[in-house]
């Protein structure tokens, strides 16, 4: 998100991460996620990324492979937010089909 959502019409973005799914859900392999929510986040963080999964559609700069756009990255301290790639609306995904 650009910033925190505050209606269902609010635009979300596909997250510029390796091992995630298309439709936003992130493969964990052999990761076992914690069981308290709370450090779910970082324990993804700490996790091993494959480069085999689908890396594509993540970047507007790199759109076949979000790993080029980690190596444009390095070093930069600020994320460029005109890069996220549309994923839907809220309401998009509290309707979306698992």
């Amino acid at each position: 998100m650009k910033k925190r959502p505050t209606k269902e019409t609010d635009i979300v973005y596909r997250a510029p991460l390796a091992n995630i799914f298309s439709n936003g859900r992130s493969c964990p392999g052999s990761h076992k996620y914690p069981a308290r929510i709370s450090e779910v986040v970082q324990s993804f963080f700490i996790s091993f990324f494959s480069a085999t999964a689908d890396l594509s559609q993540r970047s507007k700069k790199y759109p076949k492979n979000v790993l080029q756009l980690w190596k444009y990255l390095d070093g930069k301290k600020k994320f460029p937010s005109d890069d996220l790639v549309e994923h839907g609306t809220i309401t998009d995904l509290m309707t979306m089909e698992m």
